[in-house]
């Protein structure tokens, strides 16, 4: 028995897919990384998992992507189900924004949901410490944390830069059909200080800079 990639002192007692499973369409699932946890931990994510399928679903830049209709399918049934908590949550988080297409044009207001960035952080880390067993067979330890930043939206473009040049010329790993791509480097001789670059369904608003780092003592 192994140990909970996630909590690391449990034992393992299951498996949980990395990226979870539910925003992948059922034709691109032959591929999907699978690691190991504690049931503790991976029944907590349920809501989380569930609340990124409705992030994937009403995603704009996603709309041709082939099998995002039948993800959008199941998000609108999960917020439909009497029980379901996501409804309430996301007619409180709409919220009107202006709309444009890639080519620049205006194309007007449209209702969006308010992105969660400290959650989707909450999300990127898990998946991150998911990762990082699945490429190295080693848990990252309890002392490391996983910073995250939307790419786009807040480097620079030195930054930017300097990130494609560290991963110049890293394979792209791509799963679910092309649905989720990352690709990682590690940044020092320290074996557990790392770098990953990801995208969802191929969106620039969801691609997502991660590194794991020792956490200081003074906090």
């Amino acid at each position: 028995m192994g140990k909970c990639v996630y909590c690391v002192n449990a034992n393992e007692e299951t498996k949980d897919h990395v990226p979870p499973k539910s925003i992948f369409a059922k034709d691109n699932r032959d591929d999907l990384i699978r690691v190991p946890a504690c049931f503790d931990c991976n029944n907590s994510f349920s809501k989380d998992d569930e609340w990124l399928v409705q992030l994937v679903a009403t995603n704009a830049e996603f709309q041709e992507f082939p099998g995002l209709d039948e993800v959008k399918d199941r998000a609108l049934r999960a917020v439909s189900r009497p029980e379901s908590y996501l409804l309430e949550s996301m007619v409180s988080s709409f919220r009107n924004v202006e709309l444009w297409s890639s080519a620049g044009i205006y194309l007007g207001n449209v209702p969006a949901i308010e992105f969660d960035g400290d959650r989707f952080g909450s999300i990127i880390a898990r998946i991150v410490r998911g990762l990082f067993w699945h490429e190295t067979r080693r848990i990252l330890p309890e002392d490391y944390v996983v910073h995250s930043f939307r790419w786009e939206k807040q480097a620079n473009d030195d930054t930017q830069n300097g990130i494609a040049q560290m991963f110049h010329p890293a394979p792209i790993r791509s799963i679910g059909g092309g649905a989720f791509e990352y690709h990682y480097r590690f940044t020092s001789d320290e074996p557990n200080a790392s770098i990953w670059v990801m995208r969802f369904y191929l969106g620039r608003s969801l691609e997502y800079v991660a590194a794991t780092k020792k956490e200081s003592s003074d906090g």
